[in-house]
């Protein structure tokens, strides 16, 4: 209550106000302003204020965080003090659409600012009118710094551009099967290799160009991929590799016969995928096949030499003790 005495001459007037209301709403308006000193001062992004010719009238504590210096550094700075001189221009610009009236929220706008140790920052910048508000009379920004994520999707491209150069000059075969048994991705190397098209890899299920003697053992191994792949999916895990020799049909008729070395990988959302090395092995195959009819055939007739026959009576003379058979050699 406030009183308020009135003396005269007949005695004393004694007036009482009610400011119960009125002390209310102070103590509401200052607890809001707490609040919104308390968030501004919390915020991850740096908050400014600017009059209409770009100079600080109030700078957050971000700035230390964000720009290495304290705010009342800026406090009576002009902003383009901070921006890169290639910016100047647009920035420009957009003090003046900004500060045009009724303009209101804009849209972010990317710029560059020094650091107090003198690295250039790559920010984001949002500004609000403010200018016809007596309790601001600026423009409010909010100024997220970009820098870490702009290195990061520079550093995710520069890798994204390596595994496209490896996975398209790779000199062996590479290959990303989807778990439905078809191709994703193949390179040069693996469609020379079958000596055909990548349009025509892609377009059709791999085991399309399996040796048809070798499908079932490329099929079996292809569905314990895909199962170690659903297992690894909610577990997150991986799926183990898996190696086989086995023969693919090229275009031309010729069987091409190939080493191929298989993994999961699974991704963040739990899509699975078959990554495949595929490696032409059909001249190892045919010196392999050359030194053993060396070691077990005459290179002159090409009939059997002693190795090949002791081997062959050694199988019979095991074969005799096992069965109770006999056996009988005829010299020609």
């Amino acid at each position: 209550w406030a009183p308020n005495i009135v003396i005269g001459a007949i005695g004393l007037v004694l007036t009482l106000h009610d400011l119960t209301e009125l002390v209310q709403a102070t103590e509401a308006i200052e607890g809001r302003e707490a609040l919104l000193r308390a968030i501004v001062a919390g915020s991850s992004d740096l908050v400014l204020v600017v009059d209409a010719a770009a100079n600080f009238k109030f700078v957050s504590p971000a700035s230390t965080r964000i720009l290495g210096h304290a705010p009342e550094v800026w406090v009576g700075r002009n902003a383009f003090d901070l921006l890169h001189p290639d910016d100047h221009g647009i920035a420009a610009e957009s003090l003046v659409t900004s500060a045009a009236p009724g303009s209101g929220l804009r849209e972010p706008l990317e710029l560059r600012v020094r650091h107090a140790s003198g690295e250039w920052r790559q920010v984001e910048i949002v500004a609000n009118n403010l200018l016809d508000d007596p309790h601001v009379e600026g423009l409010v920004i909010n100024l997220r710094d970009l820098t870490e994520r702009r290195r990061a999707e520079a550093t995710a491209r520069r890798d994204q551009k390596r595994f496209e150069q490896f996975f398209g000059r790779a000199p062996i075969g590479l290959a990303i099967l989807r778990p439905d048994g078809r191709y994703l991705r193949v390179n040069e190397a693996f469609c020379r290799m079958l000596g055909r098209s990548m349009t025509a890899v892609l377009t059709s299920p791999a085991d399309r160009f399996v040796h048809p003697e070798d499908l079932a053992e490329w099929s079996a191994g292809f569905e314990r991929l895909c199962a170690l792949a659903r297992d690894a999916s909610t577990d997150g895990g991986s799926g183990e590799l898996s190696v086989c020799e086995l023969r693919y049909a090229r275009s031309d008729g010729v069987d091409v016969w190939v080493r191929e070395t298989a993994s999961v990988v699974i991704e963040e959302d739990g899509a699975a995928y078959v990554i495949a090395q595929i490696e032409d092995v059909s001249e190892r195959r045919r010196l392999l096949e050359e030194l053993r009819l060396a070691a077990t055939h005459d290179r002159l007739t090409g009939l059997a030499n002693r190795v090949l026959l002791e081997s062959h009576l050694q199988t019979e003379c095991a074969r005799g003790i096992r069965d109770g058979a006999t056996a009988a050699l005829l010299f020609i």
